[in-house]
């Protein structure tokens, strides 16, 4: 597990932030943070944005890149990592105002550090933002969650306790970048096999929903003509010879497994 910050980046909860003085469109500056395990800076609370405002004062820099873009949807505004919406936003007086010509995000010190839209190859300095590791040896991290692969072969019962019993859960998919990820994981530990998710929908037939919460999936990654087994295929899997999309299956089963806690 990680615990400090590398030389010259700033410490706030569980995340390191590095304030760059090398000016960078907006894509070359999301790749310049990756090149050291990081991302654009996602701000999702005011406390996150009130402790970077402070920071970015010090610097002294006119505005930096950070990592939302509506150039996807026009005028939905999503972070970058994930896909996801904004649940906190803090965009500066008429802004976002730019329509398609503006698609990334910046933080602008003429409006004390609030949001606007800005041309993506537009040349900004930028904010990086690493998650420390928080993961047990052994476990992959993303984003907050960690992630470990079993060999097992077990049912769709039995691999749920089998998780739960470390304090996990059947991993639970609920982006396309996480889909991504865990795609990438399953090549190296499963090749074109298969393996169990946390969906199902014994409770309500083709009301499929994640076990840790009983909420109903809000992305779905189905294969052709998926799901396809009605009430005998109650049990949700990916599928590697089917480039990794879902399928519906009959939950005795014995297949391989993924946990996942945060």
């Amino acid at each position: 597990m990680e615990t400090e910050c590398p030389l010259g980046w700033q410490h706030y909860n569980s995340s390191c932030y590095f304030f760059s003085s090398e000016s960078l469109n907006w894509y070359l500056a999301q790749s310049a943070c990756r090149g050291h395990d990081a991302r654009l800076a996602e701000i999702e609370t005011k406390d996150r944005q009130d402790y970077i405002t402070d920071l970015a004062k010090r610097f002294h820099s006119h505005d930096y890149w950070i990592g939302g873009r509506d150039d996807i949807i026009e005028d939905r505004w999503i972070w970058s990592s994930t896909d996801q919406p904004f649940t906190y936003s803090n965009w500066g007086p008429n802004e976002p105002d730019g329509g398609t010509g503006q698609n990334c995000l910046a933080m602008y010190a003429p409006y004390t550090w609030q949001w606007i839209d800005g041309t993506c190859s537009y040349s900004r300095q930028f904010i990086s933002d690493h998650v420390l590791t928080k993961c047990p040896s052994g476990w992959q991290q993303y984003n907050s969650s960690c992630y470990v692969p079993s060999s097992k072969r077990l049912t769709w019962y039995n691999a749920e306790s089998n998780c739960q019993s470390n304090g996990s859960k059947l991993v639970e998919i609920e982006t396309k970048e996480q889909q991504a990820s865990l795609t990438d994981l399953a090549k190296r530990y499963y090749s074109n096999y298969n393996f169990w998710l946390g969906g199902k929908d014994e409770i309500s037939e083709n009301r499929w929903i994640w076990s840790s919460t009983n909420h109903s999936l809000t992305y779905t990654n189905w294969g052709i003509s998926e799901p396809n087994g009605g009430k005998g295929e109650n049990c949700l899997a990916m599928y590697g010879f089917w480039t990794y999309k879902w399928y519906d299956m009959g939950c005795s089963y014995l297949l391989q497994f993924v946990c996942e806690k945060r």
